[in-house]
């Protein structure tokens, strides 16, 4: 097709790119990085889980492509009565390739290993400042800082601010020859910052189209990735069929506001999105060996960090320039020594190298990552099985037990950053650190005697680790942002003015427990079952003497 370069997708089949966005932005050094940083970190339980955010992104415009072209033709149709003045319908037509933009670029500032990288993200000085004042610059728009920090209830995600600062940055010539307001829309459609002055109906028009990338609930960013996810991993979960979502979402009013609305024909459609979504996140993103790997691998990149920051924390391995194709000179520390090293284009595989090559990354976490016979393996497998032994075995105690897991997460983060040498494990040396500590941790020592003795008892390496879980929240039960979904019944050509609510009458609608629960790691003992149910036990007795401990003297 003239003007088009044809990509061959395992789950779209041939997805079609503008020719113009194939020399600007994917044939970049900057965009190709995207190859080299693995979607998710499922492939200790999903071995062919092995995708990047490169196809991720191609996948992410291509249905962008399907909904953009779907509400313009939708809204130049003759026969809908939609905004008889037809501003907004000028604004639609002109503002494609904005769009498509924000969609092919939303990941760009992704950080090496994905999500588990971009909290390092956070770590540099004044981060969302900085952030909202490039987007206010770039936008011509002074007040954009003032208006997120006052307006916002929730900061966007580190890799999304990232992905503003490096497109807005690298990408000059094809940014600075559009309209400041572009640019500013462009930032919040990756932001999912939508306008807070909606006065105007063509600022209403731009808020559906900001939803359509980045919304709470679905947008075609969460469409690619819970179908590609499933697809290209082989866990099953349930069949979208997102032509029937996106071809049927309009642009209407309700209540003489305009709002996006989907198609009364694709309600099961939107059911089985939300469905899939938290099918993903409770079974696939909270499996305990995919928590443990993330654990071992965010300690493996603090280790590589750690050499390359300076004390006063001002220069970082995780930083705009180490992503770009200049790079980023830095200090790279080795014991008394330090050597300038560029980074640039940093990638899963630049981390991989120094994990394995810096002496100063050597401990047993680091050596864990790469020996998988060396690896811990849970106690209890979910959350209802952590829950069920509460109920069962502890039933008096089990908001005691989970004070006593949360003091001790306390107990390592607290040092972790103080005392280098005390690792997130539980052994003697943790044993030890928490008795010099006294009075201040004396719970944190009766637990690490009690697993001691469980140790013993059960012929095991007193040797564990401790890692908290969000408790699962269905998405179901997001009360408000369900009511506002809207969904068009188009029985008359009056139809445009007016939006129904949804019929979403899954189970999962009542509200869930989300608090923190843990697993609890071990050495494996290939002699004999561990009889786990005993930590139970213990800890109901240590329960009982929890208010005693935790009272400072």
């Amino acid at each position: 097709m003239n003007g088009e370069k044809i990509f061959k997708d395992p789950v779209y089949g041939y997805v079609s790119i503008k020719s113009e966005f194939i020399t600007k932005f994917i044939d970049t050094p900057c965009f190709q990085r995207l190859r080299h940083i693995i979607q998710t970190s499922y492939s200790p339980v999903y071995a062919a889980a092995l995708h990047n955010r490169f196809s991720h992104s191609l996948g992410v415009y291509h249905l962008g492509e399907i909904v953009y072209k779907q509400i313009k033709s939708f809204m130049n149709n003759s026969k809908n009565k939609f905004n008889p003045d037809g501003k907004s319908i000028e604004w639609i037509n002109n503002h494609e390739d904005i769009f498509l933009a924000a969609c092919l670029l939303h990941d760009i500032g992704h950080a090496p290993f994905s999500h588990t990288g971009e909290i390092f993200y956070e770590t540099i000085k004044n981060f969302y400042d900085f952030v909202y004042d490039t987007v206010g610059t770039h936008g011509n728009n002074c007040n954009f800082k003032e208006e997120i920090n006052k307006k916002s209830t929730s900061k966007a995600n580190p890799h999304e601010c990232m992905s503003v600062l490096i497109a807005l940055e690298t990408f000059k010539d094809y940014f600075n020859k559009i309209e400041p307001e572009d640019r500013e829309f462009f930032s919040r459609c990756i932001l999912g910052y939508k306008y807070t002055d909606v006065k105007l109906e063509i600022t209403q028009v731009k808020n559906c189209i900001i939803e359509l990338l980045n919304s709470e609930l679905i947008d075609v960013d969460k469409l690619d990735y819970i179908i590609r996810d499933a697809f290209t991993s082989g866990y099953q979960n349930v069949s979208i069929d997102y032509n029937r979502l996106l071809r049927g979402m309009v642009i209407v009013y309700d209540q003489n506001e305009v709002v996006l609305a989907y198609h009364k024909n694709a309600q099961s459609v939107i059911e089985n999105v939300i469905y899939a979504h938290d099918c993903e996140r409770k079974w696939i993103q909270n499996h305990p060996v995919i928590l443990y790997e993330n654990f071992l691998l965010e300690h493996c990149i603090r280790k590589v960090n750690d050499c390359f920051e300076d004390e006063e924390k001002t220069h970082s391995l995780f930083s705009t320039a180490s992503l770009t194709a200049e790079g980023n000179t830095l200090k790279l520390h080795s014991g008394s020594e330090s050597v300038d090293l560029n980074i640039s284009l940093l990638s899963d595989i630049d981390i991989l190298f120094f994990i394995k090559n810096m002496p100063s990354c050597r401990d047993l976490l680091t050596k864990e990552y790469f020996d998988r016979n060396s690896r811990r393996h849970p106690l209890w497998k979910s959350e209802g099985e952590y829950k069920f032994f509460l109920e069962n075995m502890a039933p008096k105690n089990k908001n005691k037990i989970n004070a006593v897991f949360y003091t001790i997460d306390q107990f390592f983060a607290q040092f972790a950053d103080i005392e280098k040498h005390v690792l997130p494990i539980i052994n003697d040396e943790s044993l030890k650190f928490a008795d010099k500590k006294g009075n201040e941790f004396k719970i944190c020592k009766t637990f690490f005697e009690i697993l001691k003795s469980f140790s013993t008892d059960q012929e095991i390496p007193f040797d564990f680790v401790l890692i908290p879980a969000k408790g699962f929240q269905s998405n179901f039960s997001k009360e408000i942002e369900i009511d506002n979904i809207k969904v068009w019944y188009p029985y008359d050509e009056d139809s445009t003015k007016m939006a129904g609510k949804p019929d979403l009458s899954f189970i999962a609608k009542k509200k869930n427990d989300k608090e923190c629960y843990y697993y609890l790691y071990i050495k494996r003992n290939d002699k004999r079952k561990v009889e786990f149910s005993k930590i139970i036990q213990l800890l109901d007795d240590l329960a009982e003497k929890y208010t005693e401990l935790s009272r400072p003297k």
